[in-house]
């Protein structure tokens, strides 16, 4: 699963669009689309932004490119 998948599929269990997810990141509306639909790939500064506001944990878990626990 690719970064783009892992970060939509993530989106979508915790119900987040691309808007409150770019507000809590600090990216525009257009970079959250174009990463999740894969038209870009999610760079390290994003995910660094994303460690910064969900938890090292959690960035981890979602960008390690491991299987996750159901």
């Amino acid at each position: 699963m690719s970064d783009s998948e892992r970060l939509t599929q993530w989106m979508q269990e915790r119900d987040f669009d691309y808007g409150t997810l770019a507000e809590a990141t600090g990216d525009t509306y257009s970079s959250i689309y174009m990463m999740a639909r894969g038209q870009r790939s999610v760079s390290d500064a994003f995910k660094w932004r994303f460690a910064l506001h969900f938890g090292w944990e959690e960035a981890t878990r979602l960008f390690s490119g491991e299987p996750q626990p159901a």
